[in-house]
């Protein structure tokens, strides 16, 4: 059985991770900070799209199901699986929008709304 998790999100934004540390990132995205949605969907493209396409299948697979879960069931604290990969800028409001553009922005026009028969039979491989 696979139980998805919140973490598995941060899959999507691991080219992200820890850049608020970054001297140059953090000055960069202070002095530049995304405001608008194109502002958002720009990094997306630019910085997290090709990453994400060159991990495993596997990963991708999981990550697209969590993914899809969690915007057809919004249980969780976007904000906090944001926030806890310490990126160099803030989410847009509300944190929920990043994780739907990333979406929108990966998959086109793929409908992202899972079933509850859809997870079950992906849980019980």
């Amino acid at each position: 059985m696979f139980i998805i998790k919140p973490d598995m999100l941060t899959m999507f934004l691991e080219p992200l991770a820890g850049l608020a540390e970054d001297e140059v990132e953090s000055v960069y995205y202070m002095s530049v900070p995304p405001q608008t949605e194109e502002d958002y969907r720009k990094i997306i493209n630019e910085r997290l799209k090709e990453p994400f396409y060159q991990k495993e299948e596997k990963k991708r697979k999981l990550a697209n199901l969590a993914l899809r879960y969690y915007l057809s069931h919004p249980t969780i604290d976007f904000e906090g699986v944001f926030e806890s990969i310490l990126p160099p800028f803030d989410p847009p409001n509300p944190p929920r929008d990043f994780f739907l553009w990333i979406w929108e922005e990966l998959y086109g026009g793929k409908e992202y709304r899972v079933t509850e028969e859809e997870y079950k039979m992906f849980t019980a491989k």
